[in-house]
């Protein structure tokens, strides 16, 4: 599955590379979050064709996922809670940002 993750950053963030933590993170939050259809939407990065609804999805997914563990007792963002933000950071900018080509 490696060659997958490699393909599956280019396809979010053209500019940008996940880092293979990067990409567990985000493929176990996907596994809790998206129900059955976490395969379709990590196979959609790795071929490049998440649409805009498919990455606002996603991020939604990060941001459950942070909402719920990743904020500490005193209000402050965890560990995790931080690569949840690095990796929503990520994701959304290719929302945000057009795709050159």
């Amino acid at each position: 599955m490696g060659n997958e993750f490699s393909r599956c950053t280019g396809a979010i963030v053209p500019t940008d590379r996940f880092r293979t933590d990067e990409i567990e993170l985000l493929l176990s939050v996907l596994k809790k979050r998206a129900g059955s259809r976490w395969q379709e939407f990590m196979q959609r990065a790795a071929d490049g064709t998440l649409s805009a609804s498919d990455r606002e999805f996603v991020c939604e997914c990060i941001g459950a996922e942070f909402t719920d563990v990743g904020i500490g007792e005193d209000n402050e963002p965890t560990p995790l809670g931080t690569r949840l933000e690095r990796l929503l950071d990520i994701v959304n900018r290719s929302r945000i940002q057009p795709r050159v080509k």
